[in-house]
Formats: C-alpha cells, sequence, structure tokens
C-alpha cells in the first residue's frame, strides 16, 4: 500500500513537470520579466520592428490579417531601450511585444519567431517570415541565443521576398 502511494505521487509530479515543460519560457519571463528594476547592469539598444514588404501583397492576406498591418508597415518605430545585461534578442522582443501590446508567436529550440503583431511568418508568400539583423547584419544565431550588447540597433523585418 505504501510504494502504490508512493507511486502515484511520483507519477503526478513528473506529470505536472511534463505539462509545464511547454510553458516554462512564460513561466519563467513571469517570475524574472525582462527589464524588472532590480535586474542589476542594463544596456542600452535600439529596435524597430517594420514589414515594409507586405504592403505590397495586402491582396494575399487574410482579412484580419491585413487589419493588424500598420499603416506603412511599421510595428514599432526606432525606439531607444534599456534592457537588463545578458538578455537575448528574443527577451528583448517578448519584453517590447508586452509593452507594446504585440502579440510574439515563437516556435523551436533555437526560438524562430513565427510572428509579430499578428502577422505570420508564410501568411503573404510561401517564402514570407521574420528576420532579424543586429548594427545593420544578419546574424546566424538564432534570435533566443544572441546576447544584446551595449549600442545594439536592432531590426526586425518581415521579409516576403528573400531577393
Amino acid at each position: 500500500m505504501n510504494h502504490s502511494k508512493r507511486n502515484v505521487a511520483i507519477a503526478v509530479v513528473l506529470l505536472v513537470i511534463l505539462l509545464l515543460i511547454p510553458f516554462w519560457p512564460k513561466l519563467k519571463s513571469a517570475v524574472h520579466p525582462a527589464g524588472g528594476s532590480d535586474t542589476g547592469p542594463m544596456v542600452s539598444c535600439t529596435m524597430e520592428i517594420t514589414c515594409p514588404q507586405v504592403l505590397d501583397y495586402m491582396d494575399e492576406l487574410k482579412p484580419e490579417t491585413a487589419a493588424a498591418i500598420p499603416k506603412k508597415g511599421i510595428f514599432l518605430p526606432k525606439t531607444e531601450l534599456e534592457v537588463p545585461e545578458g538578455s537575448s534578442l528574443l527577451d528583448v522582443l517578448q519584453l517590447v511585444g508586452q509593452q507594446q501590446k504585440l502579440s510574439v508567436e515563437v516556435s523551436g529550440s533555437p526560438a524562430y519567431v513565427v510572428g509579430i503583431g499578428g502577422l505570420r511568418a508564410g501568411d503573404a508568400t510561401d517564402m514570407a517570415g521574420w528576420t532579424y539583423t543586429v548594427n545593420g547584419e544578419s546574424i546566424m544565431v538564432g534570435c533566443s541565443e544572441q546576447k544584446v550588447e551595449e549600442g545594439d540597433q536592432i531590426a526586425w523585418t518581415y521579409l516576403c521576398t528573400w531577393e
């Protein structure tokens, strides 16, 4: 009887752990939000989020997606930010998303940004998706791995073609 109760307790704990794994990044950011006042040293950077190419593909979008596209294709103009030292590009994007009420959809590990502000990869064309540059250069590291450094200029751009 004792072994049976112990086995059930272990099974319940394992089940809870397995159920929480997909939500771990959100739970972690809820407990330790990026940009909190007691997070230690901060770094300055800028970020912009734009989708200028999609304006040429508005007829290809679902009506609800088209309605979410801001005029001139600018979700966030170039904005100065103070973020905790050691933040990843994804941390900063999610922080900005919370502050600006922009949804940020992420998939996989390393993280791939599927959607920002309701505009998702593949919405405009089969090849469309979000990409980023740091200081004007494409970085070949996942956004969850790339750390933000003092003075970085981060640009998230939705591309419909890669030419």
